[in-house]
């Protein structure tokens, strides 16, 4: 239900499609690369695992607080989202 209300405010999803690389202009993310290509957007979601998607995903450069460093010194555990 979520999905087909983003679908009729506009929202596209694009889905089995893997992000090669986040774009950004200065800190701001405005798009992914892909091997389908690029693809620019007014806002970004990732749904991906916290330090996979930091350190893979997000230059260390552009990152104040979870530089590549401190993500490699932390236990990670799993993170849920339930909706009741």
């Amino acid at each position: 239900a979520m999905a087909r209300i983003a679908r009729d405010m506009g929202v596209t999803f694009s889905l089995g499609d893997e992000v090669k690389e986040l774009l950004f202009d200065g800190r701001r993310a405005v798009g992914v690369r892909t091997a389908g290509g690029e693809h620019r957007a007014d806002a970004v979601v990732v749904n991906a695992d916290f330090a996979h998607a930091m350190t893979k995903l997000i230059p260390d450069r552009l990152r104040r607080r979870w530089t590549d460093a401190k993500i490699e010194k932390k236990k990670f555990s799993c993170s849920t989202f339930m909706l009741y």
